[in-house]
């Protein structure tokens, strides 16, 4: 069963296109995503507006926990750090979720002396860099002293005016050199500076009026989620439902769960717990006024 509610923000990552379609019941629309998938959008005419009634078993956003106890939704204002992420499962019930916390980052992709992932990190004073990226032949002129965790101190070169690029944003940087595990860790310096924007409900990153897609990934450093996003612009007329069937990249027999973001247009998105690379997607226009999505609005994420 369809559930409909807002996405949490704690969920974001690779885009997953699906086609538009016209607003006519039987136009029919294309997908597109890096595996040239192909979906169909249907719109159905509702004949009477629907009221938002918690008790009328369509529009239930009630979660329960794990002791069974129902939980309060997070307003869209609450802020949550980027290494405090919750993954949800789905147990027999559509009404229970079990929430538990892992350790993701929130991710751009850049480019220094190499291909590579860089974290955003808010915590980090500097901007870091791992010794393994840097040349040999890269002159050090500066040593400084790192605190870690607790009493844990490790050494650092500063490498002056180093070349750094975030989604072609090219920046020239002081950056430290250390021994890390990821590759580099933008840190308050360079964001600040920037005067970065980070929106965690949508993972983008602005830079200079720049909207730069970002990812939360695992300590292994792979994108585990996957955005739904419109390909082009729609309008969904009033009183309608649509319906889309998404082509995913998951195997045949991997379970995922999509959930939807919030919409400040109204337009209703269903959770829907799949197996397989597709499942259906119903969004719901409940209201007396054409809705129209821009492109490139994301409207859900599959984990």
């Amino acid at each position: 069963m369809a559930k409909y509610g807002s996405k949490s923000a704690n969920y974001a990552h690779r885009q997953v296109f699906f086609a538009d379609g016209a607003v006519s019941p039987t136009d029919k629309g294309n997908m597109s995503t890096p595996l040239e998938n192909e979906a169909t959008v249907t719109f159905t005419r509702i004949q009477s507006k629907s009221k938002r009634n918690p008790n009328n078993g369509v529009f239930k956003q009630q979660r329960v926990g794990p002791e069974g106890q129902r939980s309060t939704p997070k307003p869209f204002g609450h802020e949550t750090s980027p290494h405090d992420k919750t993954e949800q499962r789905p147990t027999s019930s559509s009404d229970n979720v079990i929430r538990r916390t892992i350790g993701n980052s929130l991710a751009v992709r850049g480019t220094i002396y190499d291909q590579n992932v860089s974290i955003v990190d808010t915590a980090a004073m500097i901007t870091l860099v791992n010794e393994k990226l840097i040349p040999a032949d890269n002159e050090d002129l500066e040593t400084v002293t790192l605190r870690g965790l607790g009493e844990q101190l490790v050494i650092g070169k500063i490498i002056k005016n180093t070349s750094l690029d975030i989604d072609r944003v090219n920046i020239q940087w002081d950056v430290c050199k250390a021994p890390l595990t990821d590759d580099v860790i933008l840190g308050l310096d360079i964001l600040d500076t920037l005067g970065a924007v980070i929106n965690l409900s949508t993972a983008t990153l602005t830079i200079n009026n720049k909207v730069i897609n970002a990812a939360f990934v695992n300590s292994g450093g792979e994108i585990s989620i996957q955005q739904v996003c419109i390909k082009r612009t729609i309008t969904v007329p009033p009183n309608s439902e649509m319906t889309v069937t998404i082509k995913t990249n998951k195997s045949a027999d991997q379970e995922f769960i999509l959930e939807p973001c919030p919409l400040t247009s109204c337009v209703l998105v269903s959770h829907v717990v799949g197996k397989g690379n597709s499942c259906p997607l119903t969004s719901l226009n409940d209201g007396n006024r054409h809705i129209r999505l821009k492109k490139g609005t994301p409207i859900g994420y599959i984990e």
